[in-house]
């Protein structure tokens, strides 16, 4: 059945916590808008584990793709992968069931692959057999191999994708944010500092950006 009035509300409600918290329209998340975004994603589920039509469809991907998003935007690219496959398997659902296409479903492939390379090379060959039934295949292919030639212009530590990393990543950003003590051009290299002692005291060995990429020029 389609959403209720109270779940929309409650939806909304924590639309606008997360906006509201932003400086300026293009500002990324933070680790204060996670709790939120977990709340939404539950909403969702618990919504998707009921008797769902063709409007949970539709509504459903267009909030995941709202939380997608705000992750790609605070760097956690292993949970945006998460919920853009997600978005794809359930736009493959509508398609079959309704006949429905999804908007901007070329947007969420696009951004799935992005998600899936951001830390290793990745095919995507399980998201291959889904978009050639969502959209045009030469279309879907096009974007993949598009992809594909332009994996990643920078490296980045792949035990971000892990369970350890991910169970404490918020908790750390937040420290971080309380412990910097510089701000604007250079700042990340204290940043980068403080994220690393923080992750050892986990037990957890990050490489910072500079280190991955030594040629690169970081400010």
């Amino acid at each position: 059945m389609a959403y209720s009035k109270e779940t929309e509300k409650q939806l909304t409600e924590l639309f606008w916590k997360i906006e509201g918290r932003k400086e300026h329209e293009y500002a990324a998340a933070t680790y204060k808008d996670v709790p939120a975004l977990k709340e939404i994603v539950r909403l969702v589920e618990e919504q998707l584990a009921g008797d769902s039509d063709e409007s949970t469809y539709v509504d459903s991907i267009a909030v995941l793709g709202y939380v997608a998003d705000r992750y790609d935007s605070l760097g956690r690219y292993a949970v945006s992968a998460k919920f853009y496959n997600q978005i794809l398997t359930l736009a493959l659902t509508l398609k079959q069931q309704y006949g429905t296409d999804t908007d901007c479903i070329d947007g969420y492939l696009y951004a799935a692959l992005q998600a899936r390379n951001f830390y290793i090379d990745d095919d995507c060959d399980d998201l291959a057999g889904i978009a050639t039934e969502l959209m045009n295949a030469d279309d879907a292919w096009r974007i993949i191999n598009e992809r594909k030639e332009r994996r990643r212009s920078l490296k980045h530590d792949p035990i971000e994708m892990t369970e350890e990393y991910l169970a404490v990543i918020d908790e750390i950003e937040e420290k971080v944010e309380k412990s910097r003590t510089t701000y604007g051009h250079g700042s990340c290299f204290e940043v980068w500092s403080l994220t690393k002692s923080y992750l050892l005291e986990h037990d957890i060995e990050w490489h910072t950006p500079a280190e991955l990429n030594p040629r690169v020029l970081f400010d």
